[in-house]
């Protein structure tokens, strides 16, 4: 009778279940958090992440690229295509038989029965050529003499604006 007593009284002197304080378990021989193993488990695993990740985006990258490229070849291709057609046309229509066969239908002209060439002498040749530089020569100097007066008025106007009056070769100032 007397442990029973005792253990009554044990009992009595215990708190209620929702006031009693949680005891917390020390295990000695357990790593925390904050250990330097599990903490270089994580750097670790975040870089090995980080690695996949990169690698997903550089290939969606590329594969995107890709499918650009792909689409540029395919309208390159097209475009030559249309290219060597539009070359195919104009040579059909430059053939000399479809030009004179459109002088002869469309514009009513006709083959000439005979052709005459004329035989000019060397000589006159020979002046024709002169003659022509000449008149090259006559239309230089005419045009440098063009270009003189426009240097001259350009001059004159930039003179009258900054105050210096010419004089034949000689630039005098004004005060």
């Amino acid at each position: 009778m007397g442990q029973s007593v005792l253990r009554k009284q044990v009992k009595s002197k215990q708190r209620p279940a929702h006031k009693r304080q949680k005891s917390f378990r020390v295990f000695e021989n357990t790593y925390a958090i904050s250990s330097y193993p599990f903490r270089l488990y994580l750097l670790i695993l975040f870089l090995v992440g980080l690695a996949l990740f990169i690698k997903v985006f550089l290939l969606i990258s590329i594969t995107r690229d890709s499918i650009k490229i792909e689409a540029v070849n395919q309208k390159i291709e097209k475009l030559e295509m249309n290219n060597e057609k539009t070359r195919l046309e104009q040579a059909q229509l430059k053939a000399p038989a479809r030009v004179q066969k459109y002088a002869i239908e469309k514009l009513n002209m006709i083959n000439p029965e005979e052709v005459n060439y004329i035989h000019l002498p060397e000589d006159v040749i020979r002046k024709d050529i002169e003659y022509k530089k000449e008149i090259r020569e006559k239309e230089e100097i005419e045009n440098n003499k063009a270009e003189k007066i426009k240097f001259i008025t350009f001059l004159s106007t930039v003179t009258s604006r900054i105050g210096v009056v010419a004089l034949g070769d000689i630039l005098l100032f004004k005060n």
